[in-house]
């Protein structure tokens, strides 16, 4: 049955994406003069451009909540020559904020801990993509120079998708690189925003481990289960010692 939901998981996953270029040839976007005008009106070269477009990057991903399917739509606007690649790079970034809040709304029951995990994921892609943007122009000529495609030169489309996803990846794996040794310093921030409970009290009485959103992955509540178990049994050995005093 895994393999089984693993197999027509990745069957949808492409045939959505065959779709949505198939959706892609049909309106002929290349051709559409109030859509190429639209986004040629933009400049480029301004921050606020590139400012402006990571904010609605960020907020359709956070409303799709899928960074895959953004994703392929930008790929689709520029591989048709109509969204310039400055653009498109801009709305990849926002895309790598986007999926964040999913995480940030999945840990609201939850406890401190996966409240900080949630939040140490928001700042990390955050902070990425503040220093991309310190050297935004200087990277994304970097990233082009190692596919070979020139911003100034015309008749390169076909090179624009290699061009996004080899900016995607060049992003998280610098970005990583960049912050991997930070993450004590991370780790503070996201301790000093999200304090721990002053009263424990409340927290002994109610369930440390088991939350309603892993009851759905059996593998991961069976382990919850025995750590709220283990918990229970120290709770109760605790009262027992009351009992003798």
């Amino acid at each position: 049955r895994s393999v089984g939901d693993l197999l027509f998981g990745t069957a949808f996953l492409f045939l959505s994406l065959v779709f949505l270029s198939q959706t892609g040839k049909e309106l002929d976007l290349a051709h559409n003069k109030a859509v190429v005008d639209f986004f040629a009106s933009f400049d480029v070269n301004s921050y606020w451009t590139i400012l402006s477009f990571l904010a609605i990057g960020t907020t359709i991903t956070c409303i799709v909540q899928s960074s895959a399917a953004m994703m392929a739509i930008t790929i689709l606007l520029c591989s048709t020559g109509v969204l310039p690649i400055y653009l498109g790079i801009a709305l990849v970034m926002g895309e790598n904020i986007g999926p964040t809040a999913t995480a940030n709304l999945a840990a609201l029951g939850a406890n401190t801990q996966a409240r900080r995990a949630a939040l140490a994921h928001l700042l990390f892609n955050v902070f990425g993509v503040i220093w991309v943007l310190c050297v935004f122009f200087p990277f994304v000529e970097m990233v082009c120079s190692i596919v070979g495609y020139n911003p100034k030169e015309a008749g390169q489309e076909t090179l624009l998708p290699v061009v996004l996803a080899m900016f995607h990846t060049c992003f998280n794996v610098t970005n990583t690189a960049v912050l991997i040794g930070f993450i004590p310093q991370m780790e503070r921030v996201v301790c000093w925003i999200l304090p721990e409970k002053n009263n424990k009290k409340q927290d002994d009485f109610r369930l440390q481990y088991i939350h309603s959103n892993l009851i759905q992955t059996p593998e991961i509540a069976i382990l919850q289960a025995q750590k709220e178990t283990a918990h229970f049994g120290q709770y109760v050995q605790g009262m027992f010692s009351l009992v003798r005093q």
